[in-house]
């Protein structure tokens, strides 16, 4: 059956005017409503090119979700036509026109978005992926790519085609289907699985491409990374930000849509960083333009807490052993028992104590850093040197578990830990904002 020629109507009622995209297996429209006169987007499968039930179940799916999706940034659901039986069925969902032009259209054009106006569609998508992943279910969009962002002329940025849509969670299966756009397809939806990092990683190799002008698949790889640095000049905290949006593993990459919207405002964060929750305290404080100072509040991690009972017990054993063996217990069994409490008390006891208790200061200026350490209100400094010598941050230092716990500046001879036991906003924010200093003031 030969495409459709404009002008024709469909179900009665939309006349179609142009061709806005072609799918594997379907066709959208921009159309008129002859009802109102308004302008509408037609979506079309016919049945003689649906190359399986599988085509067909997805469209339907599809038209399901977006009856009840509600978001500013999503093209509104209008109607869904399904055909009278026969081989020249054709379905139609029909969904209010997006004002604008895909990001692909424009870059066809030559259209090449600075680093400012990336980072805002970033911001844009990341939004409107919060309130998707938040429902209940999670929405999947699963195939985020230029040609399904539609950029207005006053900036705003629609999310459109929901055909790869996913509305649960699905671990691996051998029924999994790979659904998606190669190139800024995750990983893991080669294997026909799907989560919410994986919409974060097609929007990082969207990203990818408006920054470089080259579809993900002709970016050079390092390690099945794609390869920023050889193909883009973007550095410091944004780069960082980009990287972790492009890992891999789901598990390496943002742990939500929220994290990744918080950890990219904070990478232009200019303002103090705000205390964030589970007891752990940062704050940066205000200063000029050639100082950064933040001061960090470190928690004991959770295994000590469960070990102050056996800690208590210890004790308080030592302490009868002590006051019965002054009289009639020889004294080998107490040598035992404060071994037993003391050891215990080094090993976790004071990680309770002074974790609790223990702070970090972070200074940096024109002319060097120091890195300070305050523990039950004894104060020293750690480490310092030359502004020169810091080659970064890193947000990403591991316990010997492999469980992400810190940050910590590096130079060329080794590590300095600044703080353990932070949560993913406090390490990101961190993070940002050294980085961003260092890009400002090292030569």
């Amino acid at each position: 059956m030969e495409m459709r020629a404009p002008g024709t109507v469909l179900a009665g009622r939309y006349c179609l005017d142009e061709v806005l995209g072609k799918g594997g297996f379907a066709v959208t429209w921009a159309a008129t409503d002859l009802r109102d006169g308004g302008r509408v987007a037609v979506k079309e499968l016919r049945l003689d090119r649906a190359p399986d039930w599988e085509a067909i179940r997805h469209f339907e799916r599809e038209a399901r979700v977006l009856r009840g999706l509600r978001h500013p940034r999503i093209p509104a659901y209008i109607d869904f036509v399904a055909p009278e039986p026969g081989p020249d069925g054709t379905f139609l969902l029909v969904q209010e026109l997006a004002p604008g032009r895909a990001l692909s259209r424009r870059m066809a054009d030559g259209w090449r978005p600075d680093v400012d106006a990336v980072r805002d569609i970033a911001v844009r998508v990341l939004e409107t992926l919060v309130h998707l992943h938040g429902l209940a279910p999670p929405v999947l969009h699963r195939d985020i790519t230029p040609g399904n962002l539609i950029l207005s002329d006053d900036g705003e940025v629609m999310l459109v085609d929901f055909g790869a849509v996913r509305d649960r969670i699905a671990g691996q299966s051998s029924f999994g289907s790979v659904v998606g756009t190669y190139g800024y397809m995750a990983p893991e939806q080669y294997q026909g699985t799907a989560r919410p990092q994986s919409d974060l990683y097609n929007l990082g190799a969207t990203l990818a491409h408006l920054l470089t002008g080259r579809r993900p698949s002709e970016l050079p790889h390092r390690r099945l990374r794609i390869d920023l640095g050889a193909a883009t000049h973007l550095t410091g905290p944004l780069r960082r930000w980009l990287e972790r949006m492009l890992e891999p593993a789901p598990e390496d990459r943002f742990p939500s849509a929220q994290a990744a919207l918080d950890a990219l405002r904070a990478c232009d964060s200019e303002g103090p960083v705000p205390t964030v929750k589970l007891g752990i305290e940062a704050r940066a404080e205000a200063a000029p333009e050639d100082r950064l100072d933040i001061a960090l509040k470190d928690g004991a991690p959770g295994e000590a807490r469960w070990l102050a009972v056996p800690i208590g017990v210890g004790f308080a054993l030592l302490a009868w052993s002590i006051a019965e063996g002054a009289i009639k217990r020889p004294l080998l069994p107490l040598v035992f028992l404060a071994v037993i409490a003391v050891s215990l008390f080094i090993l976790k006891g004071w990680p309770l104590i002074a974790g609790g208790t223990a702070h970090a200061h972070l200074h940096l200026d024109r002319e060097g850093w120091f890195l300070e350490r305050r523990v039950l209100g004894y104060r020293w400094r750690q480490a310092h040197g030359p502004l020169s010598e810091l080659r970064g941050v890193d947000a990403d230092v591991r316990s010997g578990r492999g469980a992400r716990h810190g940050v910590a500046l590096i130079t060329a001879r080794r590590g300095h830990l600044v703080a353990r036991h932070l949560d993913e906003e406090t390490r990101a924010r961190v993070a940002a904002l050294v980085e961003d200093f260092l890009a400002r003031h090292r030569d």
